[in-house]
């Protein structure tokens, strides 16, 4: 990760979530949380994500929508929990916002990370750590969790447990989380933020979870919060959006519809749901174009506001940012693309026939007295769309 000197965005952006609902057991309330925990939401071909473009740069207007119906959050009230961008993080653009934990609740900042599903945070009495004795509805499972790894070079080990959380008034009575050790490659322990708590779509029931995702012992946990929050109804709208607004560097996270006084152009655009896709909020990129050099596509892209940069499959990074007239500095721990300050062209990733334009100040950014590329090197045959995407 890398930090950031200057932000050059001008123009605002959020993603939003939608998925399918399921009634609850019968003869039991919304809050129950009695049913096996890997019976989730099935992913179904009813799962969209919802492009949704602030006013201001034009970047896409009703006349060029693809959505066949309106955002359903007119006829809901929405809950809102801001967000603020981590002061001194050597993460670009992280933003953390406020969760409750425990009964009574103890409160922490976390990353909202819509490319997990799994919530952690640090068990102890210090500020910032989980003190799990204060806390009545807190159980110990003793399930060992994954090793998560971090691009960063963050590493989280611990035991699975379940507990009471709360984020923006709406509760998860029994969430699985990790009680986490957090160290980093080098053996330091350290970490930015107080926690993370995931928000990605869950393991499909009777589906073994990708390795390094969780082993089959972990299957009952690998359910994400906004799983739980959607499974029971407890959302009379299931869609949550982000806004980040890296010049101000605050954000929000709005559960349960979309703030109508923030939105411009909408679109939905349909989930991959294939079993090759990421278990993300993942969809189809269909082409890029930058300048002359049009580029078609069908690589699938996961939507993710726990990476900071544009992660592209290495052949197609080179592409785009040789087309941007970039260097490749390949000496750095992790390797980045240089570009001139000027004349810049703007990039556009087609997704079918919704077409997002992103304009060289929101897909660069200056650091170390140098402008850098967004778009970065990837090994991964995927995409991922990071916050530089999403602002």
């Amino acid at each position: 990760m890398l930090k950031e000197e200057k932000a050059r965005c001008n123009r605002k952006e959020i993603v939003a979530f939608e998925q399918e609902t399921r009634e609850p057991p019968s003869g039991q309330g919304k809050n129950s949380r009695t049913q096996e925990r890997n019976s989730v939401v099935n992913p179904s071909h009813r799962e969209t994500v919802l492009l949704v473009l602030f006013r201001g740069r034009g970047m896409m207007t009703d006349k060029n929508l693809t959505a066949s119906s309106n955002p359903p959050t007119a006829e809901y009230p929405v809950a809102k929990t801001p967000l603020a961008e981590l002061p001194d993080s050597t993460a670009l653009y992280t933003f953390v916002g406020m969760v409750d934990i425990g009964t009574p609740s103890q409160t922490f900042n976390v990353i909202f990370d819509t490319g997990s599903t799994k919530a952690w945070v640090r068990p102890g009495a210090s500020v910032g750590f989980f003190d799990t004795n204060k806390s009545t509805t807190f159980t110990e499972s003793g399930v060992v969790a994954t090793e998560i790894d971090y691009g960063d070079g963050t590493v989280v080990q611990g035991t699975w447990a379940t507990d009471r959380i709360t984020i923006a008034g709406f509760s998860s009575p029994a969430q699985p989380f990790v009680q986490a050790t957090v160290t980093t490659k080098n053996g330091n322990a350290t970490h930015a933020a107080d926690g993370i708590v995931g928000m990605a779509r869950a393991v499909p029931p009777g589906t073994p979870p990708p390795m390094p995702m969780g082993t089959p012992a972990e299957i009952p946990y690998l359910t994400s919060w906004w799983q739980e929050i959607v499974a029971y109804r407890l959302v009379a709208c299931p869609v949550f959006a982000f806004d980040f607004d890296t010049q101000a560097r605050t954000g929000q996270l709005t559960i349960g519809g979309v703030d109508q006084a923030m939105v411009g152009g909408v679109a939905w655009i349909p989930l991959n749901t294939s079993n090759s896709a990421p278990l993300q909020w993942t969809v189809q990129v269909t082409g890029m174009q930058v300048a002359n050099t049009s580029i078609p596509l069908s690589i699938a892209a996961g939507i993710d506001t726990g990476t900071s940069l544009i992660l592209l499959p290495t052949d197609l990074s080179v592409q785009i940012n040789t087309a941007l007239r970039g260097t490749l500095n390949s000496s750095d721990r992790f390797p980045f693309w240089t570009v001139p300050y000027t004349g810049l062209p703007p990039v556009m990733i087609a997704f079918g026939a919704t077409m997002v334009t992103l304009y060289p100040d929101q897909y660069t950014f200056r650091i170390q007295g140098g402008c850098r590329s967004g778009f970065s090197n990837s090994d991964k045959k995927f995409a991922v769309l990071g916050s530089m995407f999403l602002r």
